[in-house]
């Protein structure tokens, strides 16, 4: 694994930032979760997640702290637009888009 692509587009009034990359298949159901949560969730909710992510331990041999795909959404102020794509019997392909507006 390793590795991945990212497209952006610019168009009149916004950026769109398009993203992929391999991950296990045993990531599919907790990614899948985790983007359709943070889309259900309004401004406000996604600041008090976004902390409540933070302050949770950080687990063993994995980097961050789970906030990636919130920031992502706080700052874009848009859904996370995904797929996963099954790849074979170990893999899946993961890609993300957003739309950020110029200011």
């Amino acid at each position: 694994m390793g590795r991945g692509s990212i497209v952006i587009k610019e168009t009149k009034n916004s950026y769109s930032i398009t993203t992929g990359n391999l991950i296990g298949n045993n990531n599919v159901q907790p990614l899948k979760q985790h983007c359709d949560r943070i889309n259900q969730l309004d401004k406000e909710e996604l600041k008090q997640f976004y902390k409540e992510q933070l302050k949770k331990p950080r687990v063993p041999d994995k980097s961050g702290a789970g906030v990636g795909l919130i920031e992502v959404a706080r700052k874009s102020q848009s859904l996370l637009q995904y797929e996963l794509n099954p790849v074979n019997d170990t893999y899946s392909y993961f890609s993300l888009s957003v739309r950020v507006k110029k200011e």
